[in-house]
């Protein structure tokens, strides 16, 4: 029993036409028959008591199977409906651990010109040890982490991506760790920020040169490498 057979009956019942429950669904007459033969085959009985071609009286079976479709169909526009909604009002979570003043001032930097884009965007930090921000984001509760070093490759819980970011002209280093998939759209828009954060007194030039290559962390025990 799937949803576009339920639709396709529960618009035969209201229309009393397959050729205007087909218009309704974007279907052909023959691809809405078909779907009442299969759900009348699956249950076991008609669904419509047909004295004539034209008839289109529900059996008991077909009441209880309207009833129940039209709450089916019904959920899932309400569904959709809120799931729309609220990508309006916020289109994303990005959650951020953050570790040592470096890492708080460039996510208070990026954040900042990250809102400007991404209006409704939810960002959110955590501030913890470097140990426990890595288990949050191999438990997939953040999307991020700001650290002052790189993690060893024995404190890898997942495969991360540890990539060193500008040290806004200071001699302090920072890096940030992700996970190497599951990043959401938002998210790498969010990383490509970090990479380029405005205003931070470094040419983009400079920035680039700063910038190192990625780690590719393993599992634990694997030896760490490069990636470009």
């Amino acid at each position: 029993m799937e949803m576009m057979q339920l639709e396709m009956f529960i618009k035969v019942v209201e229309e009393r036409s397959v050729h205007k429950a087909a218009a309704r669904v974007c279907r052909t007459q023959p691809a809405v028959s078909i779907a009442l033969g299969k759900l009348a085959q699956e249950i076991g009985t008609p669904l419509f008591a047909r004295a004539h071609k034209r008839d289109f009286r529900l059996t008991h079976a077909g009441e209880v199977l309207y009833e129940f479709a039209s709450r089916i169909i019904g959920l899932r526009d309400e569904a959709l409906s809120t799931l729309k909604q609220s990508e309006a009002v916020c289109p994303g979570r990005i959650g951020v651990g953050v570790s040592g003043a470096a890492g708080l001032r460039l996510f208070l930097l990026v954040t900042n010109s990250f809102r400007l884009q991404y209006l409704n965007a939810r960002v959110e930090m955590m501030c913890d040890s470097p140990e426990k921000l890595l288990h949050e984001l191999a438990e997939r509760k953040i999307d991020f982490a700001f650290l002052p070093s790189p993690p060893a490759s024995s404190e890898a819980h997942a495969d991360f991506l540890a990539v060193r970011l500008p040290a806004f002209g200071r001699k302090e280093t920072l890096w940030m760790v992700r996970r190497t998939v599951g990043q959401s759209y938002l998210a790498k828009q969010f990383e490509q920020a970090s990479m380029r954060p405005a205003d931070n007194g470094i040419s983009a030039r400079r920035r680039m040169r700063t910038a190192r290559s990625p780690i590719l962390l393993s599992a634990p025990g694997c030896k760490s490498q490069a990636v470009s």
